[in-house]
């Protein structure tokens, strides 16, 4: 029997770790993005299957998981206030790139996640800067904005694959990629997952979990060994023989 591990199965994850996680959703099937969390208010249809920037993930009474994703097919005009770490120079070396402004200073780990994406380019300053009692050695600064900027939709856990651990442009590299192999859906689902089995080549290793911590190979030159943070894979002619 094929032995399977999983680098990102959601039930084995405290939702707490996943709502201050960052990662992409890749949307696998037709469905709809909502506006509001309880799927009330606007709504459209997406048939497009790509993968998206994750910001938040709550947990509906029913026990449902729905992802908030960053949509930058659609945008809309903001306005707002928070807090930067950039300093000047930063700031115009990024350009029209995004960067994180937080809505206000992080009084615990948790909070530094909660933060918009606006345009380095679109700040006016206030002069006021603060340190955070937790981050001691950052200091933030207090900025307004108007920008435009992608929209956030709502999307059901079902339609699509969570990677806490991956970033929207990895997870549609390597979409792409077993698509133009024709890789059957069930390897192709485990490869996006970030699962592993025996019989997997080093390439299809690579794509679901990317560069290993070392690489070890053993005395007589038939095996090889790859470290990851939870998992070790022995290599046999290529293929993994072994998931330690």
């Amino acid at each position: 029997m094929k032995k399977l591990i999983s680098s990102l199965m959601l039930i084995l994850i405290p939702l707490n770790i996943l709502v201050a996680s960052q990662g992409a959703f890749l949307i696998v099937k037709s469905t709809y993005l909502y506006d509001e969390i309880n799927k009330s208010g606007r709504k459209f249809l997406t048939r497009s299957k790509k993968a998206f920037e994750v910001i938040d993930i709550k947990e509906l009474s029913s026990g449902s998981l729905m992802f908030q994703i960053i949509y930058p097919l659609k945008k809309t005009s903001i306005t707002g206030s928070g807090f930067i770490v950039e300093n000047d120079l930063e700031l115009k070396e990024l350009g029209t790139a995004n960067i994180k402004v937080y809505n206000k200073i992080p009084q615990n780990k948790k909070e530094n996640f909660k933060y918009k994406l606006i345009p380095a380019n679109q700040f006016l300053f206030s002069g006021k800067q603060s340190e955070s009692p937790v981050f001691k050695n950052i200091l933030f600064r207090a900025v307004n904005y108007k920008a435009k900027v992608p929209k956030l939709y709502w999307v059901d856990r079902w339609a699509g694959i969570f990677r806490a651990d991956k970033t929207a442009e990895w997870l549609n590299d390597v979409h792409q990629r077993l698509k133009a192999q024709k890789q059957p859906w069930s390897i192709t689902q485990k490869i996006l997952m970030g699962s592993v089995e025996t019989g997997f080549t080093k390439e299809q290793v690579l794509m679901s979990l990317g560069q290993p911590e070392k690489e070890i190979k053993s005395d007589d030159g038939k095996q090889d060994e790859w470290v990851y943070p939870h998992y070790k894979l022995i290599f046999e002619n290529e293929k993994v023989v072994r998931v330690l």
